[in-house]
């Protein structure tokens, strides 16, 4: 199966962002295969993930928000996904 991707980097500072505006659309018809692929980095560098665990919210434009654990594929290099279920 043929995943449609949607990549965000992160560069792990000591600035807080409340949210993150993205400009990813997923469609109806991408059941199962929409994917979000994050990057995180800390001065250039992968940010590894050894003991890290991570939780995505995602807040949809009718307002409804879901809190999803993430999965992380690198611990090493700092990479992480989630795959979104067909309400989301």
């Amino acid at each position: 199966m043929v995943s449609k991707n949607g990549r965000l980097d992160f560069d792990v500072n000591a600035y807080t962002s409340s949210s993150v505006s993205t400009s990813i659309n997923f469609w109806t018809q991408d059941r199962q295969t929409a994917r979000l692929i994050f990057k995180l980095t800390k001065d250039g560098v992968p940010l590894p993930l050894a003991a890290a665990t991570g939780k995505l919210v995602l807040v949809m434009s009718d307002g409804s928000r879901f809190i999803r654990d993430i999965t992380i594929v690198d611990r090493v290099n700092g990479q992480a996904e989630y795959i979104l279920s067909d309400k989301e």
